[in-house]
């Protein structure tokens, strides 16, 4: 059986985009996700969520979220 991590490994290996917000998963594309795979990510759903709320936002090079500028960009409009 696979592990949440591994998973997630392979979904991303795989070029998926997963994301949380809140306690929503998104896997995108979705026409990407046959059976087995839909099964796999309700099974690990909850185990998926945490480890992507617990990985390091990414950074661009000169060391700012990707986030945190959107953000800043969205409250200059």
């Amino acid at each position: 059986m696979m592990t949440a991590t591994e998973l997630l490994r392979h979904m991303q290996d795989a070029d998926f985009e997963v994301t949380v917000t809140g306690d929503a998963l998104q896997v995108l594309p979705a026409r990407w996700i046959d059976d087995e795979l839909a099964a796999l990510i309700r099974t690990h759903k909850t185990e998926l969520i945490i480890l992507l709320k617990s990985e390091p936002e990414p950074t661009n090079n000169a060391g700012f979220s990707a986030r945190t500028i959107l953000r800043n960009l969205q409250n200059d409009s």
